[in-house]
């Protein structure tokens, strides 16, 4: 982990160093993109192959779709050059392809091994961090001479140590244009309301800021903070009297509000990553919400938007794509500076070396609904409280 100051505990500031471990025409790299997409994917495929090809390294291969691209043979590693990523920080996803899917560790091992890569450049999630961990546990076994280093990437942007991830800007700056929306829709109809569901499984950070960048909602829930669908503090009778009070209704969900209204997580299934599947928040919220106004006999029209995967599948904006150039050339200092087992990120503003069994045991920041900036967005919505 990162040494102990006084108490706090200190990471080695990214950047090139004086002298390199690798000579770089011995260098054998592999950059994976793994878990969901995300933008700013492809800037640091192609920033980690470029500043790669600074150092005077040849061999550069993107592995599809995911960790287990090691070892499937439907999916062979593919030599990157110069004119295949030429542009592809223009597009959104990952022109590498990514997958969720449980990877078998010895199985990938085995195949850096024999595949003779020295750098392995991973771009993923909490899982793919997870497997990384383990991944340079088995490297470390059999003394390999790998660099295994990665950039964590999450839109929820609710990473522990960092201050913040890549795409977490252009998501909230793309999740805005689905709220206007649903606010047109609102307001141009009879008892309008406009229901957005946000990216989010365990915070709401990202419904969280694009609701105070918008102004233009009245009810903003998120995974931290109570919920009750029923009673006289229930959601649905809030927003009927929201509705009767202004003549329409604007929501923003995350999707892990669905934690909060499911009462035995264990019954539920769970998806080829081994994540338990809740069910989506948005069509329940909206049945409730119909249901609700039904019974009361009132009209109302309700437009449901949810833009996840038009969110995911855009290209980063300028913000992002700065972080994204500075977090991949980081990875690629740091592999051939020697290091191994480390995320670049930023803290406190500047751009550090994290060893992954650090963000790996520590647990992903949330909403602290005392915090100022949460009751920024109840003097924003100026929502009433839906405990209990």
């Amino acid at each position: 982990g990162g040494a102990e100051a006084g108490g706090e505990v200190e990471y080695l500031c990214a950047g090139p160093r004086e002298r390199i471990a690798y000579h770089p025409k011995a260098v054998k790299a592999a950059i994976v993109t793994s878990g969901g997409l995300c933008p700013g994917m492809n800037n640091l495929i192609r920033e980690i192959y470029t500043m790669l090809r600074t150092y005077g390294c040849d061999e550069v291969y993107g592995v599809r779709f995911g960790f287990r691209g090691f070892y499937k043979n439907d999916f062979p590693p593919i030599r990157l050059t110069d004119d295949f990523v030429d542009q592809v920080h223009h597009k959104g996803g990952s022109v590498l392809g990514a997958s969720r899917h449980v990877t078998d560790t010895l199985a990938t091992a085995d195949a850096i091994e024999r595949g003779g890569f020295t750098h392995i450049y991973f771009i993923g999630s909490d899982l793919a961090q997870v497997i990384a961990s383990k991944l340079l546990v088995e490297i470390r076994r059999r003394k390999l001479k790998v660099a295994l280093c990665g950039i964590p990437k999450t839109v929820d942007n609710d990473l522990a140590i960092v201050d913040k991830s890549f795409g977490g800007e252009t998501a909230v700056e793309n999740a805005i244009k689905a709220v206007k929306s649903a606010r047109v829709e609102a307001k141009s109809a009879i008892n309008g309301i406009g229901l957005v569901k946000l990216m989010g499984r365990r915070s709401g950070f990202l419904a969280m800021h694009t609701v105070l960048a918008t102004h233009d909602v009245d009810f903003c829930l998120i995974p931290e903070a109570p919920l009750n669908l029923d009673g006289p503090n229930g959601l649905p009778r809030a927003i009927y009297r929201k509705v009767l009070a202004q003549g329409h209704c604007v929501i923003v969900v995350s999707e892990g509000v669905a934690r909060t209204v499911v009462k035995d997580p264990s019954t539920l299934p769970r998806d080829h990553s081994n994540r338990v599947v809740y069910p989506d928040i948005g069509p329940l919220l909206k049945e409730k919400i119909l249901e609700f106004f039904s019974a009361e006999e009132i009209e109302c029209n309700l437009k449901y938007i949810d833009p996840t995967y038009m969110i995911r599948a855009c290209p980063p904006n300028s913000e992002d794509a700065l972080a994204c150039t500075v977090l991949g050339q980081s990875a690629v200092h740091g592999a051939m500076a020697g290091y191994s087992g480390f995320i670049t990120g930023f803290v406190n503003g500047k751009v550090a070396f994290i060893p992954v069994e650090d963000l790996v045991e520590q647990r992903r920041k949330q909403v602290d609904i005392r915090s100022r900036t949460w009751l920024r967005v109840l003097a924003s919505t100026r929502q009433e409280s839906l405990v209990l």
